[in-house]
């Protein structure tokens, strides 16, 4: 089927459906349709590739949201560390301060 044919048989279809919402909402973009079918880079929105795009943008942030959860982990289990250890310091300079008076 040729592109004109194509758009032939869509401005039937259209033409054809009773009135209502779908004829209304078809009719509306039939003429983005008819430029996408005669042109080389269609611009008509594809729903799957939007979709697509969504999960994969859901799945970075999932991971980025796991790596900021783990980094944020480390992050405090280094921080119980250096209390730990700058406490330690205190014991031992509390030692020191008995040992030289």
């Amino acid at each position: 089927m040729t592109k004109a044919q194509e758009i032939k048989k869509l401005q039937e279809f259209v033409g054809a459906l009773p009135n209502g919402y779908l004829k209304d909402m078809l009719a509306y973009v039939l003429p983005q349709f008819e430029n996408d079918v005669r042109s080389d880079f269609p611009t008509f929105v594809n729903i799957s590739e939007i979709e697509k795009l969504g999960a994969d943008a859901t799945l970075k942030l999932e991971d980025a949201y796991r790596k900021i959860r783990k980094a944020t982990i480390e992050l405090q289990d280094t921080e119980k560390k250096l209390s730990e250890s700058y406490n330690k310091l205190g014991d031992i300079r509390a030692i020191a301060r008995q040992i030289l008076s």
